[in-house]
């Protein structure tokens, strides 16, 4: 499983688009709604299909029942942003489905290589982490230019962190309890699809 070529730099900008999705506009509409480029609008709907939130038809968008749930739970205030209980669901299906989909899996798999690294030396440079993350995934070979694995990378450790599977406090990165407790059920599941491939 690689990584998506596809994404955006937040998971909280998803929302606005999701919302206009669950009240019903078109992706023609909510691109002139959101006054954003049609790929930009297409990247966040890619990104959330690999989250789960939202399932293609032809050319039809929808929320799936996960999506629908996130959106539902809003606060009274709407905020541009995901609420702590909306990121707590979307961390929660990503936390027990770590292979459903490229993004699912490469968000586990910035935690795993946190924990890996951890083992030597804690708290994880950056720097370190970075390098590590893209050649544990295969991405040094299309991933080749500097700028590319830097925004790739990025992107990744930003949605573990919007999770709350780490923290980042300057260049040092940190697993949080919700991040080892992430790891421990990737571990179990990695090993599970181990034995099922050799019998």
């Amino acid at each position: 499983i690689e990584p998506s070529a596809r994404g955006v730099t937040r998971l909280y900008l998803l929302k606005s688009t999701l919302k206009l999705l669950n009240e019903g506009y078109s992706f023609e509409e909510i691109c002139k709604i959101e006054s954003m480029a049609s790929n930009t609008i297409f990247n966040r709907l890619a990104v959330s299909r690999l989250l789960n939130l939202v399932e293609k038809s032809k050319k039809n968008y929808t929320l799936t029942e996960l999506g629908k749930r996130i959106i539902n739970t809003e606060n009274e205030i709407t905020e541009e942003r995901f609420n702590e209980n909306q990121f707590e669901i979307l961390s929660e299906f990503v936390k027990e489905n770590p292979f459903f989909s490229q993004i699912t899996f490469s968000i586990i798999s910035v935690v795993d290589t946190i924990f890996i690294l951890s083992k030597a030396e804690y708290p994880v440079k950056y720097n370190k982490f970075q390098d590590f993350f893209v050649r544990s995934l295969g991405k040094d070979k299309s991933w080749k230019q500097p700028q590319a694995q830097l925004t790739g990378t990025y992107h990744f450790a930003n949605y573990a962190e919007e999770l709350g599977f780490i923290q980042r406090i300057g260049k040092d990165i940190f697993l949080t309890p919700k991040g080892i407790q992430a790891i421990l059920i990737f571990q179990l599941n990695r090993a599970i699809k181990l034995i099922k491939a050799r019998s």
